[in-house]
């Protein structure tokens, strides 16, 4: 028995906010009340940057569910092989493509025996230098005295000073060899023979 006004009641809705991050990571999902602040995370990603969302992630949490998506490109980095202080090989490539090894250039009196580090089958996240590592080559050098003495073998590692002996025969006079003999051991076996002049 008299004017009266209703007035509607309104409660607030909850929306999720889905954001895939294609990272190897669970989800990160958001449940939150319409209109209020939506803050989007930044995913890490090895090897890769991330360059937003496949979608404009709004200010405020809209009026429906939503789902959004990271969006990654992939890194470059610098794969370089060394030999001996000189580059054979240095390219940029994408992070997880496979690495091509290079043939290590020999070195004389020297095998190459690796690289270090440890060669990786696929780029790894970050620029990476590759050492060639040689191991020094032993080598014999042999002395033919010619004077009933048993040869002088020498066996030592290359381009260490080498000694020749000085042979001693009865009724001659030692000439030399019969090739010059090196200061330092050549990159190979080697066999020199002495030469004699009778008195």
């Amino acid at each position: 028995a008299g004017d009266v006004t209703y007035t509607a009641v309104y409660s607030i809705n909850q929306y999720v906010m889905t954001f895939k991050l294609g990272n190897g990571e669970d989800d990160v999902v958001k449940t939150q009340d319409y209109g209020t602040v939506l803050e989007a995370p930044t995913p890490e990603r090895e090897g890769y940057t991330f360059t937003g969302w496949d979608e404009s992630v709004p200010e405020t949490v809209p009026a429906e569910d939503k789902t959004f998506t990271a969006q990654w490109q992939v890194n470059q980095y610098t794969v370089k092989f060394v030999a001996d202080g000189t580059e054979v090989y240095s390219q940029s490539q994408d992070y997880g493509s496979e690495i091509v090894v290079p043939e290590a250039p020999e070195k004389e009196g020297y095998t190459f025996t690796g690289w270090t580090p440890e060669v990786a089958q696929t780029v790894p996240a970050g620029d990476v230098t590759y050492t060639a590592v040689y191991a020094i080559n032993l080598y014999t050098v042999t002395f033919s005295l010619g004077n009933g003495e048993e040869d002088v073998m020498r066996t030592q590692d290359y381009n260490t000073a080498l000694e020749a002996p000085t042979p001693v025969r009865e009724g001659y006079t030692f000439t030399g060899w019969d090739a010059e003999v090196p200061t330092t051991v050549p990159a190979g076996d080697r066999t020199f023979t002495a030469q004699w002049q009778i008195n």
